[in-house]
């Protein structure tokens, strides 16, 4: 696999992932996540999750799952907690990683599969250091110092981040996080930081990348632009709070930040760029994207 740590050619990176899945054809791929305790060697996987497809020429066909929690040997701080979603009393009464890790890697290895992930460097240095307190040596492209043991395995794998940035071009995304590329793509907010979920974000996005793998997905065929000239705050009461926009040729949307999606007045299926409505009305009120979601101003003038 190629290094995350070097500056990757967009071209050549498609290529491998096209030629990996080909080379695999009639084989299966692992998608994985694991939420932690931290970034680093010393921290440990407190759920991990995977669901393992059969690669059949074009199309990825369901196979099976595990999903599991870990007792790690250390509390969580609350910012931790904030952060993956689980707490300290959730996981006092789960096995812990030397009863569960056997279980991973059996599901990992019973089928010759490639492995992939959303920022594949982080879950894989993961994976791999709790493979090593376990006696087990879990070889990936990410990690070339691995210290082979007497239980090793070596994957394939890929990084699903790394092919989004090849295909979906940096104006069109507010980031690359996992949630901004799936809002980009469905056009709704979905549950994240639970290790199952990201899982099943991260496969809706190779999906999508793969079905445009051939080139960059194009704005301009795929969407309406819009040039916003005001928005507003409406909250008649606590069931209903949106941000109204308005456009130069008179289009009407809203955001409803209960609900956390865009949708047009008519109810018609929504077809602008998010990422550039969100841009506009960022800068007319001089701060970010997320000042803008903090609005509750009643009108505000974007200049024409």
């Amino acid at each position: 696999m190629y290094s995350t740590k070097q500056k990757i050619d967009a071209e050549n990176y498609k290529q491998y992932v096209k030629l990996l899945l080909k080379q695999y054809n009639g084989k299966y791929l692992v998608i994985f996540d694991t939420e932690t305790t931290g970034k680093t060697k010393n921290d440990y996987i407190v759920q991990f999750a995977a669901k393992r497809y059969l690669i059949d020429n074009e199309r990825l066909v369901f196979d099976a799952k595990i999903q599991e929690y870990i007792q790690p040997p250390v509390i969580m701080s609350e910012k931790v907690t904030e952060i993956n979603g689980l707490t300290n009393d959730f996981l006092s009464d789960k096995p812990e990683e030397e009863v569960i890790f056997p279980k991973i890697m059996q599901f990992l290895t019973e089928k010759i599969a490639i492995l992939a992930s959303y920022n594949a460097k982080f879950d894989e240095k993961m994976l791999y250091h709790a493979g090593t307190r376990n006696g087990f040596s879990v070889i990936t492209g990410e990690k070339k110092d691995a210290i082979p043991l007497s239980r090793t395995f070596c994957f394939q794998s890929f990084d699903i981040l790394t092919l989004c940035r090849s295909i979906i071009l940096p104006d069109q995304v507010t980031d690359y996080r996992l949630e901004s590329v799936v809002f980009y793509i469905k056009r709704k907010n979905k549950n994240y930081h639970d290790a199952m979920d990201d899982v099943e974000n991260a496969f809706d996005v190779l999906i999508y990348l793969l079905s445009h793998i051939h080139d960059p997905v194009n704005e301009t065929t795929t969407e309406k632009s819009i040039k916003i000239i005001s928005f507003g705050y409406f909250s008649p009461s606590w069931r209903v709070k949106r941000l109204y926009l308005q456009g130069s040729k008179g289009e009407k949307l809203y955001y409803d930040i209960i609900k956390k999606n865009w949708y047009m007045n008519d109810k018609s299926d929504f077809m602008y760029n998010v990422a550039a409505i969100e841009a506009q009305c960022a800068k007319a009120l001089g701060g970010t994207v997320e000042d803008f979601y903090k609005c509750t101003q009643k009108y505000v003038a974007v200049n024409e």
